[in-house]
C-alpha cells in the first residue's frame, strides 16, 4: 500500500511539473535557459553551447535586419534543435545571412561592417572580434558619416590571434553603433596616427594596472589579482583575508614561477600577459571604464588526472548578497551553471562578474570557484566590472549581453544605406530586447521578444522601421493576438510581439 501511494504521489508531481512547463511555454515560448527557469535538451537551453547559442541569437537578428522580406532558412530551426550546436555552426549561419542579403555589397579588402544586435547603443571602446596575429597595433578607420576613429589590435594569450578594440567616442563627430543598427568602416591609410588621450598605466615590475577610474595589482607569486580599488573610494574589492586566492586564482598551477609581460600599453586598452607552467593568463583594461577582461589558456596535459582547471574569485563586499543569472542557482544551493552573469552587491558597492564560457560554479560565502564543464576545454574568459553604487539588475543585464553578444564584424563588406537606428523603443532605459527574428512562415513579419529585468511594472512603445506599421501580441507559435499601441510588461515578464 505504501508503495502504491508513493508511486501515485510521484506520478502526480511529475504530471503537475509537465503541465506547469507546458503552461510556461504557452505563455513565454522557447526562451533561453535564463528566461525559462528550466534547462531543455536543445542548444538554446544548454550552457555548454553558450558561445554558439549567443551567436545563433545574433544571426537571427542579423537576418531580420538584412533579409527582412525573406523566409528564415530552415537551417536555423535545425541548429536550435541540436544538443551540440557549436560556435562553428553559428558562424556558418552568420555567413549564410551575409551571402543572402540584398542590402550588402562587396567592399574593399580593408572595409568592415559592424552590426549591433542588442537593444543598447554601443559607445566608447568596444571589442569587435579577432583577426590573425599582426604587428600593426593601431590603425585609423573612417566611418560612414566621415568620422575617423582608432582601432587597436592586442595579441591574445594563444599567440595566434589579436583582439580588436574600436573607440566610438573618439573624433570630431563621435557616434555609437546604434542599437539594432550598423556602421560601415574603411581603413584610412593616409590618416596620421594622432595622439589619443589615455590615462592607462601598466607596469610588469610591480604588477600594477589602472586608469583614472580604478587600479588593480597582480600578485607576482601567484599570477592572481590581489588588489582592486576604485579611484573614488578606498574600498578593497578583493577579499584579502581569504588565504592567498585573490581574483582569477588557480591552485592547480600554484607553486610555479610567474612571468609578467606587458603586451599592450594603450592608447585604448592595456594588457598584461601572465605566464606560469601550463597556464597563460591575460588581463586587459580600458582607458574609458572600470571593465576588466580576463582570459585563461591552460594545457590540459599538465593537469593531474580526474581534475579540471578551477579559477577562484574572492570578493570583498560588505553586507553583500549574490544575484545569479541562473534558474537553478538557489535550487542547487552552492553548485550551479550560470547562464551569463552573477552580481555580488551591497548597499554601496558591488561587482558584476561574467563568464563567457561554460563553467560549473561553486559559491562559498564571498568566493566563486569556476570549473570547466568540458574535459577538452582549454580556454576560459571572464569580465569584471566593480562599482560604487546600489545594485541595478538592468545594468547587469546590459553589460552581460554586450559581452556575450559583441558587435558583429563583417569583413570586406559595406552597405549603401546603414540605418542609424533600425528599431527603436521608447522608455527603453530598463527594458531589454532579448531577440529579434523573422516569422517562420515567410510572411515578412518580425517577432521581437522583450524582457523586463526589474521588480517593477514597465511599458514601452515602438518606433517602427518601414515597411512595418502595426504591432500585435504574439504566442510562441507565432499566432497573432490583439493589436498593441503600447506594450505593458509585468515585473520579470517576457512578452513577444509581432510586427507587420
Amino acid at each position: 500500500m505504501t508503495r502504491v501511494l508513493f508511486v501515485s504521489f510521484f506520478l502526480s508531481v511529475l504530471v503537475a511539473g509537465v503541465c506547469a512547463a507546458e503552461n510556461f511555454e504557452t505563455r513565454y515560448g522557447d526562451t533561453p535557459v535564463w528566461e525559462v527557469g528550466a534547462a531543455v535538451n536543445t542548444s538554446q537551453g544548454m550552457p555548454g553551447n553558450r558561445r554558439g547559442c549567443e551567436k545563433m541569437i545574433q544571426a537571427e537578428g542579423l537576418w531580420a535586419m538584412l533579409n527582412p522580406a525573406k523566409k528564415l532558412s530552415p537551417d536555423f530551426e535545425a541548429a536550435w534543435s541540436k544538443a551540440d550546436t557549436t560556435e562553428k555552426d553559428a558562424d556558418t549561419l552568420l555567413n549564410k545571412v551575409v551571402e543572402d542579403s540584398p542590402l550588402l555589397k562587396k567592399g574593399r579588402a580593408n572595409d568592415m561592417l559592424l552590426v549591433n544586435t542588442t537593444s543598447r547603443d554601443r559607445w566608447g571602446i568596444c571589442f569587435i572580434g579577432k583577426i590573425p596575429k599582426t604587428d600593426k597595433s593601431l590603425a585609423m578607420y573612417k566611418n560612414n558619416i566621415g568620422n575617423v576613429l582608432p582601432i587597436q589590435a592586442v595579441p591574445d594569450p594563444t599567440g595566434e590571434t589579436c583582439s580588436l578594440y574600436a573607440d566610438f567616442s573618439f573624433g570630431e563627430k563621435p557616434g555609437p553603433v546604434s542599437a539594432l543598427g550598423m556602421m560601415s568602416l574603411s581603413l584610412d591609410a593616409a590618416a596620421e596616427i594622432p595622439v589619443v588621450p589615455s590615462s592607462l598605466d601598466i607596469d610588469a615590475e610591480t604588477g600594477e594596472m589602472g586608469n583614472d577610474l580604478f587600479r588593480l595589482v597582480i600578485d607576482k607569486r601567484t599570477g592572481a589579482v590581489k588588489s582592486l580599488q576604485l579611484a573614488n573610494t578606498d574600498h578593497e574589492f578583493v577579499d584579502t583575508e581569504n588565504g592567498e586566492q585573490g581574483l582569477n586564482a588557480s591552485r592547480i598551477h600554484s607553486g610555479h614561477p610567474v612571468t609578467l609581460t606587458v603586451v599592450a600599453s594603450g592608447p585604448l586598452v592595456a594588457s598584461m600577459f601572465i605566464e606560469t607552467a601550463g597556464l597563460k593568463r591575460q588581463i586587459t583594461i580600458f582607458t574609458d571604464s572600470e571593465r576588466i577582461r580576463i582570459e585563461n589558456v591552460f594545457d590540459n596535459t599538465m593537469i593531474p588526472k580526474l581534475k579540471r582547471p578551477r579559477f577562484s574569485f574572492s570578493f570583498n563586499i560588505p553586507d553583500g548578497k549574490w544575484f545569479f543569472d541562473s534558474p537553478n542557482a538557489q535550487a542547487l544551493l552552492h553548485e550551479f551553471l550560470p547562464y551569463r552573469y552573477a552580481v555580488y552587491a551591497g548597499e554601496k558597492t558591488g561587482v558584476n562578474w561574467i563568464t563567457v564560457d561554460s563553467n560549473r560554479v561553486i559559491r562559498l560565502d564571498d568566493t566563486l570557484y569556476c570549473t570547466a564543464v568540458d574535459d577538452q576545454q582549454s580556454y576560459s574568459e571572464y569580465w569584471i566590472w566593480p562599482y560604487a553604487a546600489s545594485f541595478n539588475n538592468s545594468i547587469a543585464q546590459r553589460f552581460a549581453r554586450q559581452v556575450h553578444q559583441p558587435l558583429v564584424r563583417i569583413d570586406g563588406m559595406t552597405t549603401a544605406n546603414s540605418p542609424a537606428k533600425w528599431l527603436q523603443l521608447e522608455n527603453d532605459e530598463n527594458i531589454v530586447v532579448s531577440s529579434v527574428k523573422p516569422a517562420r512562415d515567410g510572411s515578412g513579419a518580425l517577432f521581437v521578444r522583450l524582457f523586463n529585468p526589474t521588480p517593477y511594472p514597465l511599458s514601452t512603445a515602438f518606433r517602427l522601421p518601414p515597411p512595418y506599421q502595426k504591432i500585435y501580441r504574439s504566442t510562441p507559435q507565432e499566432d497573432r493576438l490583439e493589436e498593441l499601441r503600447e506594450v505593458p510588461l509585468a515585473p520579470w515578464e517576457i512578452v513577444q510581439v509581432r510586427m507587420e
